[in-house]
């Protein structure tokens, strides 16, 4: 059979009469005609074009299920190709063909049919219960704060590139705006893999170029810091990421087994870190300085005043559980003097809170200042402080043949680094008791 236009077909035509081998450039060419006219492509069972009076294609498959012919639309051309189209066709009917009916799964869907209705099946999702526990919290951030508000309500189907893009413009720094638009993008590409959206609207938003954030404190502002926190509950959990140079979330998730109170060293398992891989050496080990015990025995104390003396984690809760990756921001926001919630109001009449360290310090700087001083101040090796202190990633010769930094360097390094930041805070070290 020749390639016919659609030009002209009488609605009264048999759909049987209507049948070709599609190809990519006759349905492109295809023209409409004057009522609604159904092609049927002789290459994929069940694959047909429909092609509205107005211009409009859109493909449908169809199949047969408890008995019944089922229509599913697959979606609107050109948004789904030819290549698309034949390729969800015979995944619709294999699915029917193995019990389950492709068209009451959407209908059931789409009771709800808003994209609050899809992002809770998307939660549910085998992909969502994949996440690392490290990414969950951050992704049900910004679904909580940003996604549900600003496009739950609207319809699923509704969701443009502007939509994405409106939402992206209030998010003020480029780090947050590309994390959102991250999280945007995979609940979207979910619902195009579902056949829940026809396209991508985050196709073509490119995130913004991020500058590495490169502050080190100086010594005065390290002991204003430090000192600030003092008054606060977290004033030991500040001292510890000084002494340490771990990561906020990684200190968060100290519990009290995870310390060999013989060798003073912190285990963290590979799950708890930000790669959330095992490494070659096995899981990452954190040299405890005589500072960085001193603390912890500091804290242990703080915790019995507290009430929460037999809790597993360090920095427990008020009812003894971890506290969440964001628990420590609040007070960081207080002591820059504003908010809790780090916004400054803007009535004349408000009081104005007294900033008592810099608006630009961040918890992640004192673990840059820790590497700085190991590396400028101490003249720590280089390998010992990233590998060592850091846990970053081996090269791929040294992970083979030097897998861990020796933990006698690295406890050397800290106890020097320690003795440092007594120096600059102007205290003196506890004397061991023997």
């Amino acid at each position: 059979m020749g390639r016919p236009s659609a030009q002209g077909h009488s609605a009264k035509l048999l759909v049987a009469d209507r049948k070709i081998k599609f190809a990519p450039a006759w349905v492109e060419a295809l023209k409409p005609g004057p009522v609604p006219v159904e092609w049927r492509d002789t290459e994929t069972r069940g694959l047909s074009l429909r092609v509205e009076a107005s211009g409009k294609k859109s493909w449908w498959v169809r199949y047969s299920y408890a008995g019944r012919e089922r229509r599913f639309r697959i979606g609107a051309f050109p948004e789904v190709k030819l290549a698309k189209a034949r390729d969800t066709a015979e995944k619709r009917r294999g699915e029917a063909s193995l019990g389950t009916d492709p068209q009451w799964e959407r209908e059931k869907f789409r009771i709800g049919d808003t994209v609050e209705a899809a992002l809770e099946a998307w939660l549910k999702s085998a992909e969502a219960k994949a996440w690392r526990p490290r990414t969950r919290p951050t992704f049900e951030s910004h679904i909580k704060l940003r996604i549900r508000p600003m496009l739950g309500p609207l319809k699923l189907a509704e969701v443009q590139r502007a939509h994405v893009q409106g939402m992206l413009d209030t998010v003020e720094g480029a780090s947050t705006r590309n994390r959102l638009l991250t999280v945007a993008r995979l609940f979207l590409r979910w619902c195009v893999k579902r056949d829940l959206l026809s396209t991508d609207p985050t196709a073509g938003i490119d995130k913004l170029p991020e500058e590495p954030r490169q502050r080190v404190l100086t010594d005065d502002e390290l002991k204003t810091v430090i000192h600030a926190f003092d008054g606060t509950r977290w004033g030991h959990f500040v001292r510890l990421l000084t002494l340490t140079g771990v990561r906020r979330d990684e200190l968060l998730g100290l519990r009290w087994s995870d310390v060999d109170k013989h060798d003073h060293v912190w285990t963290i398992a590979p799950a708890d870190e930000k790669s959330g891989r095992s490494r070659s050496g096995g899981a990452r080990k954190v040299v405890l300085s005589d500072v960085a015990q001193t603390e912890l025995t500091r804290q242990k104390a703080a915790n019995l005043k507290r009430g929460v003396g037999s809790a597993l984690w360090v920095f427990a809760t008020g009812t003894g559980e971890r506290p969440h990756r964001d628990a420590v921001k609040p007070t960081l926001n207080i002591l820059r003097g504003r908010r809790g919630n780090g916004t400054v109001s803007a009535h004349k009449l408000a009081k104005r809170r007294a900033a008592v360290i810099p608006v630009d310090i961040d918890l992640h700087d004192l673990r840059r200042t820790c590497a700085d001083r190991l590396l400028n101040r101490l003249g720590i090796p280089a390998y010992v402080v990233d590998v060592g202190v850091l846990g970053h990633s081996k090269p791929q010769l040294l992970g083979v043949y030097a897998p861990t930094a020796p933990l006698g360097d690295t406890r050397d390094a800290l106890d020097k680094w320690g003795r440092e930041v007594l120096r600059i805070l102007g205290e003196q070290a506890e004397e061991k008791q023997a």
